[in-house]
């Protein structure tokens, strides 16, 4: 699987704030043709939105058109987090976060998740 090739993995890689959507994106648009960052308009005023819900990407309408579709799939790079960034792959030690929607597809989790 391509997918979890160090070079896939190196190429673009995750962070605390980026969580996989990165990997995601770049998966949408290399294999399947889709421009996640073109489901819906950009937000005009995040910092509105910031204050107005606990979790605006699981919350505010504007944020979850897209996080619903790509945070599942970033769930599903959960075992590929850089532990020394050499190289060296495995599941985050806080586990997955909760401020996201849970690894899965088509709105179904995944098995223990």
């Amino acid at each position: 699987m391509i997918l979890s090739t160090f070079q896939y993995l190196r190429r673009y890689p995750t962070t605390e704030t980026n969580r996989n959507r990165l990997r995601v994106r770049n998966y949408f648009e290399h294999f399947l043709g889709i421009d996640i960052m073109q489901l819906a308009p950009r937000v005009n005023d995040a910092a509105a939105i910031t204050a107005r819900y606990e979790i605006p990407t699981m919350e505010a309408a504007d944020c979850v058109v897209c996080h619903k579709v790509i945070d599942p799939v970033a769930g599903l790079f959960q075992e590929f987090y850089a532990l020394d960034g050499k190289g060296i792959y495995g599941p985050r030690k806080e586990g997955w976060y909760t401020d996201m929607f849970p690894p899965g597809q088509e709105g179904e989790a995944l098995p223990g998740t």
